[in-house]
């Protein structure tokens, strides 16, 4: 039988083994000027630009998306919570297909697909690339008609009486800051169809000639808030704007404690008892355990809820696209009796709200009054525990004086020296004789 000896399993063990070394790969130094993430309508046309036109409701230049064929878009920008910091990974849709087809091939380790260096872009993510920040720029669809807006209603004309005016005359009337939605022919074609939509028209031989009505402008307003509520507002406005606006304070939450009764909330009574040193008072409180008014369910009827629903939509389109003296217009119209839109009436909502103001502010003066008598309460507690422990303090000292007394002086104390005069009285001055 063949036995293995040392000298074998030295040779054997002499064998080199193979290592493997890990390679790190290293991260690329930030560069100065990141790009920025954009979502961009898929169905753009190659003409499409980004483009500088003065913000309709500040005035200040802004960027917007414009394509002669889909219309323009306002750029949104959606930033991640700055308590949560985010980051976004992009990568190159010509790598992945490239990755994709290799795979399918079977030769995705031997393939070196290079592409020519004329063909890579500037900011080439074919190997992946990390933003410091998530934030993005959303492409939202805009309406021309708001470009249109502080050209047909400046603030120099607010109270001067608007003219009939052919396109080409309102729009030399401009600054020159509408001048790249100008230059391209579809996009003036669409800007003077809605300028009809806010003017009253007048055909004349050769053109037509339009002057602003704000009535008109009103009714096409109303038209995009009822758009927007055909939608439903969004959860976060829905809560801050319409449910916690329709919220009806709880007046009176009945609490039985010692020394309390409650009864009308509306009324404070006192009533006597036998000597009247003693009296109960009656009030009506509305505090929880955290001394916050309780808030039930909306309550309203429904007609005000779809108002306010309404108004806020409204008001969020006035206060994005508008300038500020012609919010000012808008609302004048609006509360005046001339307003024929019925969705815009907002006086059932007015009276509700009022109401609601209303009872908060008894709310408030309740729970005023609450505190006021909570805390004399308390102070009156303090005192009258403070009295007890004096009181018992003094007879507790009392009772150890007399445990600590000596026998004679016990014995003293019994002899009846009623008939006797005090020691002290030997010693006052005498009176002087007449």
């Amino acid at each position: 039988m063949a036995r293995a000896t040392r000298s074998k399993l030295a040779a054997k063990s002499s064998q080199p083994t193979e290592t493997t070394e890990s390679t790190k790969a290293t991260l690329e130094p930030s560069v100065k000027n990141p790009p920025k993430l954009f979502v961009l309508p898929e169905k753009a046309s190659k003409d499409a630009r980004i483009i500088t036109l003065p913000n309709p409701a500040t005035s200040a230049a802004n960027r917007y998306y414009h394509c002669p064929e889909t219309g323009i878009y306002e750029l949104v920008k959606v930033a991640a919570p700055r308590s949560v910091p985010r980051s976004l990974l992009c990568t190159s849709q010509r790598a992945r297909n490239v990755k994709a087809k290799d795979q399918e091939s079977g030769t995705a380790e031997q393939s070196t697909h290079e592409p020519p260096p004329d063909s890579i872009p500037t900011n080439d993510f074919s190997k992946g690339y990390v933003t410091r920040s998530a934030d993005m720029f959303v492409a939202t669809p805009m309406d021309f008609l708001f470009f249109l807006l502080p050209i047909l209603a400046p603030l120099a004309t607010k109270d001067h009486k608007q003219m009939f005016l052919t396109f080409d005359d309102h729009m030399e009337k401009a600054d020159g800051g509408i001048n790249p939605l100008l230059a391209i022919p579809s996009t003036a074609k669409l800007l003077e169809s809605r300028m009809a939509a806010v003017c009253e028209t007048m055909e004349s031989q050769e053109e037509s000639m339009y002057k602003f009505s704000v009535a008109k402008l009103t009714t096409t307003l109303s038209e995009k808030a009822q758009a927007v509520l055909a939608k439903g507002l969004p959860p976060s406005m829905e809560e801050k704007f319409v449910r916690q606006a329709l919220q009806v304070p709880v007046l009176s939450v009945k609490r039985e404690e010692s020394g309390i009764k409650t009864t009308d909330p509306f009324q404070l009574s006192t009533e006597s008892q036998q000597s009247s040193a003693s009296s109960s008072t009656s009030i009506a409180v509305d505090d929880t355990a955290n001394s916050t008014a309780q808030s039930s369910s909306i309550s309203a009827p429904e007609e005000v809820i779809n108002l306010l629903r309404m108004r806020t939509a409204f008001q969020f389109i006035l206060s994005s696209y508008l300038p500020p003296h012609l919010r000012e217009t808008i609302w004048k119209y609006i509360s005046s009796s001339q307003n024929p839109i019925k969705e815009l009436n907002f006086t059932p909502l007015d009276t509700h709200l009022k109401h609601l103001d209303s009872l908060r502010e008894q709310a408030r003066a309740l729970r005023s009054l609450s505190d006021n008598v909570s805390r004399k309460r308390g102070l009156d507690d303090d005192e009258a525990i403070e009295a007890r422990e004096e009181k018992k303090r003094k007879k507790e000292e009392e009772e150890k004086k007399k445990k600590t007394a000596s026998r004679a002086v016990k014995n003293l104390k019994k002899v009846d020296t009623s008939g006797m005069k005090k020691m002290s009285s030997f010693f006052t001055k005498a009176v002087p004789k007449k």
